[in-house]
């Protein structure tokens, strides 16, 4: 197996020399693939992070080739432009000083991790250093590399909707293998929640509820190309229209239809109320904006539009609220219990620990992936019992997540980042028009949307902070800053 793993990211090298736009571009479609491991000379490396590293260093290669060869060429006196493979200014400081500052936070937060120390039980060695360290190159090094790659490799704005297509792809196999799992009943959580491959369903929503809204964007954006809903007429122009590529053709549609289901079925299973709230907001800005709702209660003060759109989206709550609690009651039930060993009740006391910890560290933070350390020593003297959990691996907040792990550095950079968002995004809605099918201002909409399901669910849920979840976190704000930079 792990021969084979490391003749696999041999042969993504070879690739990426090859053809260098399409190995970066089809990078999302492998996010899972964090789950298979292997080591080189004793260092950790996941697929995935094998692929980024190959491709980063094909990047290089190629970079310095064609400095070799424009250097003898104009020694002959042979102009061949201004191409430049590390045009570092391509992405101005506004955007080098936070992913700088995350740098340094996470260095630091490597720094001051135990090497070694003994958990509760006085027999468990909880190795601090070693987990910051791998923290350090899979979750904040690798997903950097590769947002840089696309910044520096992808030029035009059909390439940033491919990633997202491609991370899409990547969303229908974990949610196919969700959907195996509750027709099966083989679920890997001991609460019977569809979680594909990973260990807790909660990590499969993080990853699948942004490609849901997404894969449901795209499907408006087919209806409003066919002035309806018209079937037929794609089954029809089938044969005619097949392999024309992803851009409205037959297989397009038929594959975004196969995402929508699969992974609205495989997220409802997961029984993640925070995600399916997130989406929703989500969903409720995008198609406001996107359809123009907005502008038309803004301008003309329209209340018969506000509460339209409010009581629309209060049914569909509604709806969806009565779904899930015929689900699982149970769950549901125990939603609204703080007191007992619940879901809400263990977040409660998740959430006075980690702002005791913030108080009590509040510039360096406690180190990066010291939380479950810090959890069991520290939880009982902060709560004054035991708590009703005593293995925890994140704060289940992200901006609680930043700071414990990256510092006040961090969380500096976290928002600068969400500030340079906000302000592409907002000077791109003065000029989006629903007739402007994926312009840069869509694109960037599209983007925000999918980024505020990762926002608002991260107030109850830690993403970031996982393999897969960093690598989607810095494509969403790669699709959002780096086109037509």
């Amino acid at each position: 197996m792990v021969i084979t793993l490391i003749f696999l990211t041999a042969l993504y090298f070879v690739f990426a020399l090859v053809n260098l736009r399409w190995a970066v571009l089809v990078l999302p479609l492998f996010f899972p693939a964090y789950l298979l491991n292997f080591q080189i000379a004793g260092v950790p490396f996941t697929l995935i992070e094998g692929f980024i590293d190959a491709t980063f260093l094909a990047w290089v290669v190629r970079g310095i080739w064609d400095f070799f060869m424009a250097k003898k060429t104009a020694t002959h006196g042979v102009s061949i432009g201004k191409k430049k493979s590390f045009d570092f200014k391509r992405l101005s400081w506004k955007i080098w000083f936070p992913i700088i500052l995350i740098l340094v936070g996470a260095i630091i937060g490597t720094l001051i991790s135990e090497k070694e120390i003994f958990m509760m039980d006085g027999r468990t060695i909880f190795y601090g250093q070693k987990t910051a360290l791998g923290i350090l190159k899979g979750w904040i090094v690798t997903p950097m590399l590769m947002s840089i790659l696309f910044a520096y490799v992808l030029k035009v704005k059909e390439e940033y909707r491919l990633l997202l297509d491609f991370y899409t792809g990547s969303s229908v196999f974990v949610s196919l293998w969700a959907i195996w799992q509750v027709i099966s009943g083989q679920y890997l959580t001991p609460d019977l929640r569809a979680s594909g491959p990973f260990l807790s369903a909660n990590y499969l929503a993080l990853y699948i509820a942004p490609a849901l809204l997404y894969a449901a964007i795209r499907w408006r954006e087919f209806l409003r190309e066919d002035h309806g809903f018209v079937v037929f007429r794609w089954l029809k122009a089938l044969q005619a229209r097949f392999g024309t590529g992803l851009d409205g053709s037959v297989p397009a549609r038929m594959f975004f239809m196969l995402a929508f289901f699969s992974i609205g079925f495989a997220l409802f299973f997961t029984k993640s109320y925070a995600a399916i709230s997130a989406l929703l907001i989500a969903v409720f800005v995008y198609f406001g904006f996107d359809s123009g709702w907005w502008k038309v209660w803004r301008e003309k003060k329209n209340a018969k539009v506000f509460w339209g759109v409010l009581i629309g989206v209060l049914l569909i709550l509604g709806v969806l609220a009565f779904a899930v609690f015929q689900a699982d009651p149970q769950k549901w039930n125990k939603f609204f219990e703080f007191t007992e060993r619940s879901s809400s009740g263990v977040r409660v006391e998740i959430y006075a620990i980690a702002t005791h910890l913030i108080a009590e560290h509040p510039f360096a933070g406690i180190g990066l992936g010291q939380f479950p350390l810090f959890y069991q020593l520290q939880g009982p003297r902060i709560l004054g019992h035991v708590p009703y959990e005593w293995n925890m691996l994140h704060p289940h907040n992200i901006f609680f997540a930043f700071w414990l792990n990256l510092g006040i550095l961090g969380v500096f950079a976290l928002f600068w980042i969400l500030a340079l968002v906000f302000k592409k995004v907002v000077h791109g809605l003065r000029s989006l028009s629903s007739q402007k099918t994926w312009s840069v201002d869509k694109l960037r909409l599209v983007g925000f949307a999918l980024l505020l399901v990762i926002l608002v669910h991260g107030f109850f849920d830690t993403p970031f902070f996982k393999n897969d979840l960093a690598l989607l976190f810095w494509l969403i704000i790669s699709v959002i800053l780096w086109p037509y930079l």
